[in-house]
């Protein structure tokens, strides 16, 4: 239904705030949106909590990219 539309979701230490995200993205997820979630080295525990989201939810709409150095918000979008 939602097939053409795609949500990138840049993330540098947002460990705290992920899991609320989680839940409303599995919504949009349910119905076909497709979601990439770019980790810019975050320091805290935002790169397990994506690979634990993405694992949990083996559906191709979901795509993850953990970053080993930080590049900055730009480089993420890009």
């Amino acid at each position: 239904m939602y097939e053409n539309i795609t949500i990138v979701v840049p993330s540098f230490n947002h460990g705290k705030y992920l899991p609320g995200l989680f839940v409303r993205l599995n919504k949009l997820i349910d119905i076909g949106v497709k979601v990439y979630i770019i980790d810019d080295a975050s320091k805290d525990n935002s790169q397990d909590i994506i690979t634990k989201f993405v694992s949990e939810n083996n559906t191709s709409n979901i795509s993850s990219v953990l970053k080993k150095s930080n590049k900055g918000l730009v480089d993420s979008l890009n």
